[in-house]
């Protein structure tokens, strides 16, 4: 087992964050202005009800297998397959996304006169180092910088909370239902971290408290609190919202602008820019786990623990390899496609807005599925290895055994091999 249950509810919690207050918001103030909080509010119930779809999976398959070895064992490779090339394609679309949230707040605000192509050579290494580390590094790494990460973010929206106008988000009355369900469809990418409790079935330890409810009660908390940044953020720019880069970078702006000592709230915005380096390090470890089920024979268990930069044996080296690939896919991506963000987002929004209402709405419940037609196998396998030990013929050969009779049958083939 690598990961507590502490860890995968921080993983959930800060890659939940990490993602959606960089761009996200001002792309969504553009279609839907200040009904914007109403569409974090659904997408996140969305996100509730397939995460309860989810953590029956886990339930459903219990602690002695993966994913991956549950679809093979109830389906075939062909099944199992396919779905993990979708998997690996969906969580690259997501290392992505935090990534280019770190180049467009390095590139255009802190370091403009910086060549990105440099700058992301060194982030793109970075991110390979932590996801080349596995998942019980990253599970540690999640536990030290947690409270810092979010005690960061709480500390900025307190701060814009402080100097926002909240009338500016209301009313409601006047919403267009066509418009929020199009911005829902069109920007579903930026949800579905749930997905990533798939990757950790058969990982995490079951005695250390209950992984149902506590996961549960954070991400509607989480909800909650990213709809209200939005109103925060909304209330303070307004029609301008749309052109401000990122909300975390821009909702402290005119809390210190009476005070002569610059903007301090840049040490709060670089600490919560940890959890986005930690998010894309981990959707890229989950992809090319991912990657890797799909084109080697054999599992790959325990060198997920250690890292791969110190495995010997070809599973390591194989892992390397895969991971090595898509590094360098998302470097090209983001210094060609992201040249410019919001082209960057354009393409990237109509090329996945079918694929990630799929993953997101209707993979869970094709899972959900296999996984119960795995438990009834299992369960059925277990009923005929409980009948086998109450046959008294069993129970009778295995008392002859244990009292150390001969065999008959093995006695005469002695004989016979003697003559």
């Amino acid at each position: 087992m690598e990961l507590t249950k502490r860890q995968t509810i921080f993983i959930l919690i800060t890659c939940l964050f990490a993602n959606k207050v960089q761009r996200l918001p001002s792309l969504t103030a553009s279609h839907l202005g200040r009904h914007g909080y109403l569409f974090f509010l659904v997408m996140g119930l969305i996100d509730t009800l397939m995460l309860l779809v989810c953590l029956g999976f886990n339930k459903l398959a219990g602690h002695r297998t993966s994913t991956y070895i549950l679809l093979e064992k109830t389906g075939s490779a062909w099944f199992s397959k396919p779905i993990f090339i979708l998997f690996a394609v969906y969580f690259l679309f997501n290392a992505l996304l935090p990534y280019e949230a770190i180049h467009d707040m390095f590139a255009s605000v802190l370091f403009d006169n910086l060549t990105w192509e440099i700058y992301s050579l060194l982030m793109v290494l970075t991110v390979f180092f932590m996801a080349s580390r596995g998942l019980k590094t990253l599970g540690r790494l999640y536990e030290i910088f947690f409270y810092l990460i979010i005690g960061s973010f709480a500390i900025l929206l307190c701060m814009g909370a402080a100097t926002t106008n909240f009338a500016r988000s209301l009313p409601l009355c006047d919403l267009n239902v066509a418009s929020f369900a199009k911005t829902c469809f069109e920007y579903n990418l930026w949800f579905g971290d749930f997905l990533l409790i798939y990757m950790f079935v058969g990982k995490i330890k079951q005695d250390d408290g209950y992984l149902g409810w506590p996961i549960i009660l954070a991400q509607v908390i989480s909800t909650l609190v990213l709809s209200f940044a939005y109103m925060v953020f909304y209330g303070l720019y307004q029609n301008l919202a749309p052109n401000q880069n990122s909300l975390i970078s821009s909702i402290s702006l005119y809390s210190l602008l009476g005070l002569n000592i610059g903007r301090v709230d840049w040490f709060f915005v670089l600490f919560f820019q940890i959890g986005a380096v930690l998010c894309a390090g981990t959707y890229l470890f989950a992809s090319a786990y991912c990657l890797y089920e799909v084109l080697s024979r054999h599992h790959l268990k325990g060198v997920t623990q250690s890292g791969f930069l110190k495995g010997e044996d070809k599973k390591a080296k194989k892992m390397m390899f895969i991971l090595l690939f898509l590094v360098a896919v998302i470097y090209v991506a983001d210094t060609n496609l992201f040249k410019s963000n919001q082209q960057g987002v354009a393409i990237l929004t109509n090329i996945t807005k079918y694929f990630g209402t799929f993953m997101v709405i209707v993979l869970p419940f094709i899972l959900l599925i296999a996984a119960a037609v795995y438990h009834k196998k299992r369960k059925k396998q277990d009923k005929n290895i409980q009948n086998r030990f109450k046959n008294p013929l069993f129970v009778k050969k295995t008392a002859k055994i244990k009292s150390g009779k001969p065999n008959k049958t093995k006695k005469l083939k002695v004989m016979r091999s003697e003559k």
